[in-house]
């Protein structure tokens, strides 16, 4: 079923790419099989919702909570011809929804330095930065 997921997370992987020019280099080697093995080696529950308009994926939200009640919002992505429509909210509120069912007792995500857009996002739904993660890289990524 994750493979499905695919050609939505190649476009969000270009539009990371796209905003921060020091880390062109690392999301053009990142792959989709890199991202799901990742996703794989998660322990606890993982719930995928999935969006579609006109018969296609437009959008997909993965969420998964840790044994220690860690809830976390994985991924959410939505195509760019359905963005700024509410896809996204509903997406990510019924992904908090079941979180809650499930006890989680905080809800993380992270989101790429450069993302202003999804910043507002998450913002707006309550979530609030907790730390910064800095990072240099070679000059060959």
């Amino acid at each position: 079923f994750l493979c499905l997921l695919e050609p939505l997370w190649n476009e969000l992987n270009a539009h990371h790419a796209a905003l921060k020019s020091e880390f062109r280099g690392y999301y053009k080697k990142k792959r989709f099989k890199d991202r799901r093995a990742e996703l794989d080696t998660k322990t606890g529950s993982m719930r995928v919702v999935t969006a579609y308009a006109c018969g296609s994926l437009g959008g997909y939200c993965v969420s998964s909570v840790s044994p220690d009640g860690t809830g976390e919002i994985d991924s959410l992505i939505v195509s760019s011809a359905l963005r700024r429509q509410g896809t996204g909210r509903i997406l990510i509120e019924d992904a908090l929804a079941w979180l809650s069912s499930v006890n989680a007792g905080k809800v993380i995500l992270s989101v790429y330095e450069g993302n202003t857009g999804a910043v507002r996002f998450y913002e707006r739904l309550g979530f609030a930065p907790k730390y910064t993660v800095y990072e240099k890289t070679s000059q060959e990524n």
